[in-house]
């Protein structure tokens, strides 16, 4: 996606040809996935990647509020728990995007899915 965006910016440069208006601007922005994961789908994939790696004891999912999920944020005791609050609104999010305007410019999706990367992911984090 990023080549093509490219491309175009810079066959822009070497001729007298503007960009392309419709690739460019302010609603030019490009999602790069196709798969759709609700929050509690890529927790259940990630939680069995955490217990078999040992950090976490059990594959069980629990719901809680956001006061307390802003509580368990704010662990170090900030005075402002405006910041807390924000993670914990994000954090309940589950909201969709979607490549439509990558596709419209000849992107295709070649990747590995979001939870078929999880153990490499981890694998790597656990590692820093």
């Amino acid at each position: 996606m990023y080549l093509i965006l490219l491309s175009d910016a810079i066959k822009s440069l070497t001729s007298s040809n503007p960009p392309t208006p419709s690739l460019w601007g302010a609603d030019a922005y490009y999602f790069g996935g196709d798969e759709e994961v609700s929050f509690a789908d890529y927790m259940t994939a990630l939680v069995k990647v955490l217990k078999s790696r040992g950090i976490i004891e059990t594959e069980e999912l629990k719901s809680v509020d956001v006061n307390a999920v802003a509580d368990a944020s704010n662990a170090a005791g900030s005075d402002d728990d405006s910041w807390s609050k924000q993670i914990a609104i994000m954090t309940g999010i589950d909201m969709r995007v979607r490549s439509t305007r990558g596709k419209a410019i000849g992107w295709k999706f070649e990747e590995k899915k979001v939870r078929d990367t999880l153990e490499e992911v981890t694998d790597r984090y656990l590692k820093m």
